[in-house]
């Protein structure tokens, strides 16, 4: 094998192995790994109406749980009563607030991502899961770690 040949092979497989680190749960990303259950979620009717209102929406008043699953290998699960709706590989950002609270940006494709504000016990996020935002309505969904 040529030099020429041996420096792209050697190349390409530092992209390989180098590019599926971006996707996996290091440091403080680990706070997410583990199995987090839908608490409640703030509705804020506001975008179509000149008086907006809000309305909390629980496990008790529409009679679901939702779940999400954050796997170490920088997959994340979502559950409705125990059925997975969805499987998706994530990138995540964070950015420290304060020292034991962060805020997010889990990256899903170019044009979804979750994003929000974590900590040991709480993940709060904004307008996917689940409940996605709509241009009248917008979600906080909160959850806690099992």
């Amino acid at each position: 094998m040529c030099a020429q040949s041996k420096l792209i092979y050697f190349l390409l497989i530092l992209f390989l192995a180098t590019s599926c680190r971006k996707e996996k749960f290091e440091a403080e990303g680990l706070a997410f790994v583990g199995k987090w259950k839908w608490s409640y979620s703030s509705k804020k009717n506001a975008s179509c109406e000149i008086d907006y209102y809000y309305t909390i929406l629980n496990p008790d008043s529409i009679d679901t749980n939702f779940y999400i699953e954050f796997l170490e290998n920088g997959k994340v699960i979502f559950t409705q009563n125990q059925n997975e709706i969805e499987r998706k590989k994530i990138r995540w950002e964070m950015s420290e607030i304060t020292g034991t609270k962060y805020f997010y940006e889990l990256h899903f494709d170019k044009m979804l991502k979750m994003d929000g504000i974590i900590n040991a016990d709480t993940l709060i996020e904004n307008r996917y899961f689940p409940f996605l935002d709509t241009d009248c309505e917008d979600y906080t969904n909160f959850f806690i770690k099992e």
